[in-house]
């Protein structure tokens, strides 16, 4: 799809941090209409996730805080998207990509936070890389319920689903949601804190060797 590959050589090569804001966006809405791609392209959207969550904690282009505070949002929502679609594979990129010695404060300071905002996605238990990437696995899913099973496995309130029959959040922590002042320029996960253990269980599935 040459929309596809124009949309990938922007995120993985342009400067202008607005550009790259407005294209994860895209790439997040495209997502659940191409589950079916292939090891090529789904290594791509992990470079481009890598070299974005980088950018915060470097930000080579020396641009305005506020828009910084919008990349890493979108980069946030694509961490989901990710996570949420191919998480065999995605965990396994970011064991690979983390273990590198210059990418440890990239891990600690925007990946490891973001961690701890996703359930252990039952496909890391019962799913392999390849499956993933099987046709038949997407088919009897629509648009509208891929996203929802990216949802299923979020712990931000801003992602995740309440659809019935999932486990939702504690009251106490909605009835402590709902006492919060709206902040639109706050993180997107910026005090939120899990006491499921999922967390350090994820955690450990990313560093085992």
């Amino acid at each position: 799809n040459p929309l596809l590959i124009s949309l990938l050589k922007c995120l993985k090569t342009d400067t202008d941090v607005v550009v790259l804001i407005t294209g994860v966006l895209v790439l997040i809405t495209l997502l659940p209409m191409i589950p079916q791609v292939g090891k090529q392209h789904l290594y791509e959207f992990f470079d481009i996730f890598g070299r974005l969550a980088s950018w915060n904690l470097r930000n080579p282009g020396h641009v305005p805080e506020v828009y910084l505070i919008h990349l890493h949002a979108s980069v946030y929502s694509l961490f989901h998207r990710l996570y949420g679609m191919y998480p065999c594979n995605f965990v396994s990129y970011l064991r690979s990509h983390y273990s590198m010695k210059e990418n440890v404060d990239t891990f600690e300071e925007v990946v490891k936070p973001m961690l701890e905002h996703v359930r252990i996605h039952p496909e890391l238990v019962t799913g392999t890389k390849d499956h993933e990437l099987d046709p038949s696995r997407w088919k009897k899913f629509e648009i509208h319920d891929i996203v929802i099973e990216c949802a299923k496995v979020s712990l931000d309130p801003k992602e995740a689903s309440c659809e019935e029959g999932y486990a939702s959040m504690p009251e106490h922590f909605c009835a402590h949601l709902q006492q919060r002042p709206a902040d639109c320029t706050a993180s997107p996960f910026g005090d939120f804190h899990s006491s499921y253990g999922n967390t350090l269980i994820l955690y450990e599935l990313l560093i085992q060797t």
